[in-house]
């Protein structure tokens, strides 16, 4: 069985992430795990390469910033 990538989660943003609605919090879980496969997330992304290969903030419809 192929590994998958770690997700190293920063400050608070997965307990944020676990207040979301149901509906985006799937978005973003199937997103997470594309990228944990080495696939494109299917959601909004942006890759921030400043602070390490590999890293991405994925994003949806919902989000402020």
């Amino acid at each position: 069985m192929k590994e998958y990538a770690q997700i190293r989660w920063v400050g608070d943003a997965k307990e944020v992430l676990s207040d979301f609605p149901l509906e985006i919090k799937s978005v973003l879980g199937y997103s997470l795990r594309r990228l944990q496969k080495g696939l494109l997330p299917d959601c909004d992304a942006r890759r921030m390469e400043s602070i390490g290969k590999g890293v991405w903030e994925p994003k949806t419809a919902n989000d402020r910033t």
